[in-house]
Formats: structure tokens, sequence, C-alpha cells
């Protein structure tokens, strides 16, 4: 087994990378076989419009790839005409730098971006002046996947274990889990293994590696079956959301809430019908055909679990668990990710929800029960 590092080891300097990557971002991006996408341009507000044509609202993704296998519920809006019918024109574009979509949204040079929480609470306690209006992935969508020798039955086996991590910042989101877990991080040692993460417990060189939902269940084209330790499962704390520029809350309110309501309608289709969510995404990005149909379905209901708590049930799609908001938040400030604490309530807004769900959910529901699939489930 290999010796890896310890956490005191790792770079610091990496701290703040890790907390860009969650699900949807560049740690996704790095093995989904996406392409690249142009760099935002700079200038005004992309929303605005007028009352003669659609609203065009930039999306500014905080990785350096658009395609991605957890955009089932936008390619839905897209495809069944969603965002058309509201009056949005949406566009797409992604950024490397792990606070850049934060900054650039704040500046207004894009509508939204879905930061992760860490990044979110960073760059506001730094002073970047956004608010998360609508929550994505609401449960947490990280964990460990077990080689087939590690030994590891239950969380506590991971004690003294050697995880493989594809660079050394992703220890910022390895430890708070792994906290969590009732595991000091210091307990653990880390092995820098890059992109092979899969090849790397396969071959048992780590005893487990740090994944997400959408990214193990894709090893599956490779024959690697995991155990995994899946986050959400043990900790109740949220993921990305979608976010815009404070200022902007009342100046676009209207397209905001539009924007988001085409995507809760995608999400509500894609509970209902993954399997046609499925094919929607393969249209629009055929490449992922490669991976092959069980494994893409497989990743679209992965991302559609995480989507949908209680809360969203009787609240709507896009609601915000302020109490687990609060927790992680605590979480990093505790262990010193954050430079200084962070109220939730301060940044985070459920005033939106209400209105962003006002759709006809029975129309949406007929649109997923008369899609015309190819596939079976």
């Amino acid at each position: 087994m290999s010796t890896g590092f310890t956490r005191r080891q790792v770079l610091v300097s990496g701290m703040y990378a890790g907390l860009g990557l969650m699900v949807g971002g560049s740690l996704l991006a790095a093995c989904s076989g996406s392409k690249p996408a142009a760099a935002p341009e700079g200038g005004k507000p992309a929303t605005g419009g007028t009352n003669k044509g659609p609203v065009a609202v930039k999306m500014i993704y905080p990785r350096d790839n658009v395609p991605a296998l957890d955009e089932g519920p936008i390619s839905v809006a897209l495809a069944l005409g969603y965002f058309k019918e509201l009056g949005i024109e949406p566009s797409f574009e992604g950024v490397v730098g792990t606070t850049d979509s934060t900054k650039l949204v704040a500046t207004h040079k894009g509508d939204f971006s879905y930061p992760s929480p860490g990044v979110l609470a960073t760059a506001v306690s730094n002073g970047v002046d956004i608010v998360s209006v609508y929550g994505i992935c609401p449960r947490y969508v990280f964990g460990f996947a077990l080689s087939e020798q590690s030994g590891v039955k239950n969380p506590k086996d991971l004690v003294g274990k050697t995880i493989g991590l594809g660079d050394g910042g992703w220890s910022v989101i390895a430890d708070p889990f792994l906290k969590q877990l009732g595991i000091e991080p210091s307990q653990i040692k880390y092995a820098v293994v890059g992109a092979g993460r899969a090849q790397a417990l396969a071959t048992n060189k780590v005893d487990a590696v740090l994944t997400w939902e959408t990214d193990w269940q894709m090893w599956a084209k490779e024959g690697i079956k995991p155990a995994v330790i899946r986050g959400f499962q043990h900790v109740n704390w949220p993921a990305n959301s979608y976010c815009v520029a404070r200022d902007q809350l009342q100046a676009n309110r209207s397209a905001i809430i539009k924007y988001c309501r085409a995507d809760a309608m995608g999400r509500y289709f894609t509970k209902l019908n993954p399997v046609a969510t499925t094919e929607v995404l393969l249209a629009r990005w055929p490449e992922f055909e490669q991976n092959g149909w069980d494994v893409n379905l497989a990743a679209v209901k992965a991302h559609a679990e995480i989507n949908e708590t209680a809360e969203t049930g009787t609240q709507g799609w896009g609601y915000h668990d302020m109490q687990a908001w609060q927790s992680y938040f605590d979480m990093l400030a505790a262990m010193k990710i954050l430079p200084k604490a962070v109220k939730a309530s301060d940044f985070i807004s459920n005033d939106l929800i209400k209105e962003i769900n006002d759709f006809d959910h029975a129309r949406v529901k007929k649109d997923a029960e008369s899609y015309p699939v190819k596939h079976k489930a």
C-alpha cells in the first residue's frame, strides 16, 4: 500500500482550488469526456432585454467545460421549450478559476453561477456580494469509493488508510467529511493520484479515493464497480446553488425567477422520466454515448437523487435548508478553511422559491409521461 502523504504534507496553496470542484465542476468535467467552452466575455450585464423579445441570461459555470452529465434538467428545459416559452434565452460559458465565476457575476459580466458552498462562503467573506437564490443540489455529493482489499466495512475503518486524491487541494473537501464521520484528518494518509483515481483503486494502490455522484458511476464502463461511502447518506450538507449579484435581485427579478422556473420544470420532468432526460442529454451532447447507455442513465439517476430532499417536496425545487447550510459553514470555519465565520442567512435566500415553483406541474408531468423514449428504464 502506498504511503502517500499525510494531511500536513498536502500543500495549503491548493486549498481553495478544491472547494470549487463540486458536482458539475472541473472534477466532473475532467472525467466526463467533455469539451472546452469559451471563457466569458466581459462587458454589460447579460440580462435586461426588452418586452419585444427574449431576455438573454448568461450562466457562468465554475468549470472550464460546459458539457457534463449533471446537465439533464437544463437540457430538458432547452429541448422542450421551457426557457423559450418563459421568454428566456440562456447561454452557458465556463471559467477555470475557482472563484472567478462568483466575481464575474458580482460585477455583472454574467447573471448566474453555481459555486459550491465552500466557494460561495469564501467569496462572500472576501467581499464578493452575491446571493444564493436556488439550491440545485440540496444533498451532499461527495464520498469515498473503496478498493476491494481495503478491508473497510464502515466509515470508521478508514482510520490509518490511504485515500487517493486527484489533486492535493482536494483535501479541503475530504477533511470536513472525515471530521463529520468522526475521523480526524490527521489519522488519514493522502496520496495524490491525478486523473487515474479509478485505476489506482482497481489496482489497490490506495484504499479509497475521493469521488462524487455521477463520477464513480462512470467507472462501470471500465468494469470498476466499487463499494462507496456516499456522503449524503452520512451528512446533512448541501452542495451547489444558483447565485446572482445582490443588486440584481430586484433589477432582474423576473429573469432570475423565470430561468430558475425553467430549471425546476426540467428537474420535475427528470424525476418522473430519467430515461427521457438521458436521451435528451445525449441528443445535446452525443459524445457521451461512448460511455454506454446504462452508465449514462445511472449518472442521470444519481444526479436526480441529490436534487431532491423532503424539503424540496414540500417547499419546492431549489429550497435551501438553512440549518444544513449553516452546519456546513460552521464546520469550515472551525477547521479554518474559511477565513472567518459566516452567517448563512446573510447570503442564502428562499425568498423566490415559491414564485420559481409556480408552474403547471400537471403539464410537465404529461410531458414526461408522453415523451417518446427509445430505451427502457
